[in-house]
């Protein structure tokens, strides 16, 4: 089997899942404000290099459960775009789609830049006492084979002055207003996607060799955990459940990490992705740098 175009066959085709994308995302800019009650309100820029000439239409995946104000160009204009219906905690999803009508088609050779201003509950969720993750798909504005593709992310965040913060690449900036904690973080390659998560979080530093390692463990377990520990006996299960127990952290365990994480290391380090996946794990967020401590 080929194709007309270039006489490709599938198998060569599915190599380059970005062959056929019309446009690809250079950065991503995140001036984010996140509440104790999961409020999420957000101003992202992304910047954009054309692909294909003639697209006057572009889609996004975002959560739909993120009302949309408004989507601005490079020129402050304000552009038309129609939001998937909001899901809510229903069980069936009328999708996490955004499409944005542009002023001008694409053009090749001419980045452009969008300004999405949103706000909303539910991508943030309470994963236990003191506890707040969000998954690391679909707070922002992305592609849907995000995961194929890298982009640089400059984030800024304000949240509750009395929770830890910790996102995505290496923190930049930390200062205290008034009840309200600004962290910048920024990352050091260009990244498939970022994450973040906030709370009474206990931090440890180690390293393994050359591989620095840096430890958020909540103080208290989270939901999960918490009903496995309020119905499970004392014995060798609590004492191996480091991961989610909110005693200090062993430092031998820590000496082990590079051995249990090749996954990690594997993309870079990219934080808040398999780990956020199971709930059980949400009491530690586990930061890997790959370099010399």
């Amino acid at each position: 089997m080929s194709f007309p175009a270039g006489a490709k066959t599938s198998a060569e085709v599915w190599k380059d899942p970005r062959a056929k994308e019309d446009f690809s995302i250079r950065g991503y800019h995140i001036d984010a404000q996140v509440t104790s009650g999961t409020e999420l309100n957000a101003t992202t820029r992304v910047d954009i290099d054309p692909r294909l000439a003639g697209q006057s239409v572009l889609i996004f995946d975002l959560d739909s459960n993120l009302r949309l104000d408004s989507i601005k160009n490079s020129q402050g204009n304000a552009l038309s775009f129609y939001q998937s219906r909001e899901n809510k905690d229903r069980f069936q999803s009328y999708g996490n789609y955004v499409a944005v009508g542009l002023a001008q088609p694409l053009q090749l050779g001419e980045p452009q830049s969008l300004e999405f201003r949103y706000a909303g509950k539910r991508a943030i969720r309470k994963a236990g006492n003191g506890n707040y993750f969000c998954e690391t798909s679909g707070w922002y504005p992305e592609r849907p084979n995000s995961f194929s593709a890298r982009a640089d992310f400059d984030l800024k965040f304000h949240s509750p002055k009395n929770a830890v913060l910790v996102a995505t690449g290496e923190k930049t900036s930390e200062t205290v207003d008034g009840n309200t904690r600004v962290t910048t973080w920024k990352s050091e390659i260009p990244l498939a996607v970022a994450g973040f998560g906030y709370g009474d979080y206990k931090i440890a530093n180690d390293k393994a060799g050359e591989v620095a390692v840096d430890i958020y463990a909540n103080r208290e377990p989270d939901d999960l955990m918490a009903q496995v520990q309020r119905f499970s006996k004392p014995g060798p299960f609590k004492a191996r459940s480091a991961i989610s127990h909110p005693r200090p952290w062993p430092r031998p365990w820590v000496r082990r990490w590079p051995t249990r994480s090749a996954c990690f290391l594997s993309i870079s380090v990219l934080i808040l992705t398999s780990i956020s996946r199971s709930p059980a794990c949400r009491s530690a967020i586990i930061t890997v740098r790959v370099g010399l401590a």
